[in-house]
């Protein structure tokens, strides 16, 4: 699909580089530019759709976002999240993988090949995920047509608001 509408970038990319093709294939029905043609110039007016389209980005109190990733990571880790990776890697599935590379399973790829003890994994995957996190809230802080909603998506008080602003942005289409 990336091929038709991004020849030139579909040829630079992998395969099975899924990552970059969803994204490039994002930009392209979200903008109806080729991510290609951004890469060499951004138009200077945008979109009409780009100019409707408004973002909700969660924002909760960050000391307790950290303390739910850790109790999070511990919970992995409970549930057998080393136990994995040692039958992935008993399977055939070579340490070096790109795959090894998702959250969690670098560190604990690191401690099945002796770079690092057990406890130093499990604090370097809370601590990656925490860094995650903020470079998440730091990309978004960048985006135009955000509006960050305090809390947890879950909240009541939060869902409100973001239903207020939606209605004041596009009128209550509830009906």
């Amino acid at each position: 699909m990336l091929a038709r509408v991004d020849p030139r970038l579909a040829s630079r990319f992998a395969p099975k580089d899924w990552p970059r093709i969803i994204r490039a294939l994002e930009v392209y029905f979200s903008s109806g530019t080729p991510l290609s043609v951004w890469h060499e110039t951004k138009p200077e007016e945008p979109t009409e759709y780009a100019e409707r389209l408004h973002y909700f980005v969660l924002n909760p109190p960050r000391e307790v976002l950290y303390e739910r990733i850790n109790r999070r990571v511990d919970l992995m880790v409970d549930q057998g999240l080393l136990e994995e990776i040692q039958n992935l890697i008993a399977s055939g599935v070579p340490p070096s993988a790109k795959a090894f590379n998702a959250h969690g399973y670098k560190r604990f790829v690191e401690y099945i090949l002796g770079k690092r003890s057990l406890e130093s994994a499990i604090e370097q995957m809370k601590l990656d995920t925490r860094h995650y996190a903020k470079r998440q809230w730091t990309w978004w802080r960048a985006q135009q047509n955000t509006h960050w909603l305090d809390g947890f998506g879950f909240d009541q008080a939060v869902i409100d608001k973001a239903e207020k602003i939606a209605a004041e942005l596009y009128g209550d289409h509830r009906d």
